[in-house]
């Protein structure tokens, strides 16, 4: 991800935290910390969600599919 800040400076790295007004995002070649407040901030960029979060995404969209075909299944067939 990458922030652009009201200031004009810029800031690399992944969120590690948010809090209610800010969030510290680290820097993954020099490991450097860097809080940030959400009024400074005047720009995000960032590739989208992560591999970990697209498969929740879609298990969780498989399991939902494949309960309520179940329930359909069972409801006409099952007594």
């Amino acid at each position: 991800m990458q922030v652009k800040l009201q200031d004009k400076s810029e800031g690399k790295g992944y969120i590690i935290q948010s809090r209610e007004d800010s969030f510290s995002i680290t820097d993954p070649k020099s490991g450097e910390v860097r809080t940030i407040a959400f009024r400074d901030v005047k720009q995000l960029q960032g590739k989208g969600l992560s591999k970990g979060a697209k498969i929740a995404i879609w298990s969780g969209l498989i399991g939902g599919l494949s309960l309520l075909a179940s329930v359909v299944l069972w409801s006409l067939y099952g007594e």
